[in-house]
């Protein structure tokens, strides 16, 4: 019996290593971290056109050369080693290869479940322009891209309802509008204005510095004042999602990495901890509304956690400026491949990981520089737009 024994599990283990080496290597590679599919696409871009797309889902809701094998739940692994507490805030949340333990997670809502509306179904092309719909087709927007970043502000008056609803093409596309968190421009109605039931900005006493010498029309804010959280929230937020938009582009984040030395925007523990905790308290708020965070993505955003959640789980996507352009940023490009090796899956699609990269014009002496930086984004597996200037961006850019 003993013999039988040890040539049973002789054969066991045999078995079990074979099965390692020949199938963790197959398991494992080719897989989109987050990017577009390189399936039915050239290795070199020469025209951007609609069939140019983000990485295809599965009925399984695995991306594409991924196994269920190498995906878990976040509801699931509680009991392999992640440290997950069963009553996990958001289970149809994916994550794969955690190297960051996500624990003493409490439930956000209600439910502890996801909105079936969070998580981008198309990831590419996308684009994002500040100025009004007056001499754009809308139409060759709508039918051109699949994530569209405006600015919604009713008091501005960029966009009427029915042009939002034009641009979200049926449900085809993603319409986000910009909301700016970590700073205040001083042509903004709530900017010393208070709004009934709110304080202003400049009435919270949250702002800081000016913003920079070039831009003197705005000022940092200390996020975590309560008054300030309360006005973005439940006031300038609110307005942009009462406009039938599908969520948000927070801009100006980053003061949440600025340290309390900063020159412009000095931010201590406090209020980098408080950043954290406004964009909670707006998943909260909001838990249907997609939300994408600009810049901002260094350890403090990517390993950081507020009311016990992963901080990066409340976010269904990120973007960063110039990662490839005008020289380059090796230390932004390094974040932005952490955050894409999360592997991050919402409701099945991959976390959203977007670049936007600044040319000069958008015209065709910059063509073939923009191709470039479009190459070299998703050669790293992230979904690029390229645009005239940052302090620009008043109409879209096609590179036809």
């Amino acid at each position: 019996m003993q013999l039988f024994k040890s040539i049973y599990l002789l054969i066991v283990f045999s078995i079990s290593g074979f099965l390692f080496f020949c199938c963790t290597d197959e398991a494992s590679q080719n897989i989109d971290l987050g990017g577009v599919s390189n399936e039915g696409v050239s290795d070199t871009i020469t025209n951007l056109t609609d069939d140019y797309f983000y990485n295809d889902i599965s009925e399984t809701g695995t991306a594409d050369n991924e196994t269920e094998a190498d995906i878990y739940s976040v509801d699931s692994v509680s009991d392999s080693g992640y440290g997950i507490d069963d009553e996990i805030l958001y289970p149809d949340v994916f994550i794969v290869d955690i190297d960051t333990d996500i624990s003493d997670t409490s439930d956000l809502s209600d439910t502890g479940s996801i909105s079936p509306n969070r998580g981008f179904p198309s990831g590419f092309p996308w684009v994002s322009f500040y100025g009004s719909a007056e001499n754009i087709d809308l139409n060759r927007v709508a039918q051109y891209f699949r994530i569209i970043n405006i600015d919604v502000d009713p008091d501005i008056g960029n966009f009427t309802d029915d042009q939002i609803k034009l641009l979200k093409n049926g449900g085809k596309n993603r319409v986000i509008s910009y909301l700016n968190v970590g700073s205040c421009e001083n042509w903004r109605s709530y900017y010393k204005n208070n709004p009934p039931g709110f304080k202003s900005c400049v009435s919270t006493g949250a702002l800081t510095t000016v913003y920079s010498t070039e831009y003197p029309d705005e000022k940092w804010a200390d996020l975590s004042n309560k008054d300030y959280q309360n006005l973005i929230i439940n006031y300038v937020a609110k307005r942009l999602a009462d406009r039938g938009v599908d969520g948000f582009f927070l801009d100006n984040m980053e003061v949440v990495e600025h340290g309390p030395d900063a020159k412009y925007g000095p931010c201590d523990s406090k209020c980098s901890q408080g950043g954290l905790d406004l964009v909670y308290k707006l998943r909260e708020k909001f838990p249907d509304k997609l939300i994408v965070m600009q810049n901002a993505t260094s350890d403090i955003t990517l390993n950081g956690y507020t009311n016990g959640i992963w901080y990066p789980l409340l976010l269904d996507g990120i973007s960063h400026e110039e990662v490839y352009s005008n020289g380059g940023d090796a230390e932004a490009l390094s974040q932005m491949k952490k955050w894409r090796d999360k592997k991050i899956f919402v409701n099945g699609f991959p976390f959203w990981l977007g670049v936007e990269e600044y040319v000069g014009k958008c015209d065709s002496a910059h063509k073939s520089e923009a191709l470039s930086l479009y190459n070299k984004a998703t050669s790293d597996g992230f979904n690029a737009y390229v645009t005239d200037e940052s302090s620009v961006q008043q109409s879209p850019c096609y590179w036809e």
